[in-house]
């Protein structure tokens, strides 16, 4: 019976010696909870970080892109108006240009007129002997005065056209400036040589009305 129960607390001693390390390492081995938890929650921080950011740069990229299609959107009304605006200023332009050549071509067909009437009555004169050479001299000046403005009506339209074709309207119209001028300049001097024939023609018509005068009292 002692000898029984020797033997069994033996058994006990040795199995107690050889299962220790096992279970020792079992336990150094065996998922701690609290730790356990940590690398969980900590997992499961970085997976909401990653969502949190994937999220954060997809919102970016939304306001991004509806900044650009504002952006576009402003861009196209802007470039409509100032299509229209363009449209608009062509259109005064065109009208005051023919306003304008509608001037120029009245005033070049009054002094035309003008001009003929005064060929005449030289010519009537002159028919009487009497010396027309210098109101002759003011007429031509006219005629070639008139003429330059003639061809500056002609290139005027060009240059209008010309103008209205750039792709800026900002300084596209110095030529049509100078041309206008011009054209207005061989219009006042066409007019003041046709002017000055007036008091050449008058005082020749006086000389032969007081010549005629005299020749019928001689008569008598």
């Amino acid at each position: 019976m002692s000898n029984s129960r020797n033997t069994l607390i033996g058994s006990l001693l040795i199995a107690s010696f050889v299962l220790a390390p096992s279970i020792s390492y079992a336990r150094e081995n065996e998922p701690n909870d609290d730790s356990s938890i940590r690398l969980q929650a900590q997992a499961q921080i970085n997976i909401n970080s990653t969502k949190s950011t994937t999220s954060s740069t997809t919102l970016k990229q939304r306001l991004e892109d509806r900044r650009e299609d504002r952006i576009e959107k402003l861009q196209g009304e802007v470039d409509d108006r100032l299509s229209k605006l363009r449209e608009d200023i062509e259109k005064r332009i065109q009208n005051h240009a023919e306003w304008m050549i509608k001037r120029f071509n009245a005033a070049v067909e009054r002094l035309e007129k003008l001009t003929a009437r005064i060929e005449t009555r030289i010519a009537k004169l002159k028919s009487e002997g009497k010396n027309t050479a210098e109101a002759e001299k003011f007429v031509v000046e006219a005629k070639i005065q008139i003429g330059e403005a003639v061809a500056g009506i002609a290139k005027i339209e060009v240059a209008f056209e010309t103008a209205l074709s750039a792709d800026s309207l900002k300084g596209s119209f110095e030529e049509v400036r100078s041309l206008a001028d011009s054209i207005r300049d061989d219009l006042k001097a066409a007019h003041r040589a046709l002017m000055s024939t007036l008091p050449i023609i008058k005082g020749l018509s006086t000389s032969s009305n007081v010549n005629a005068s005299t020749s019928v009292q001689t008569v008598q």
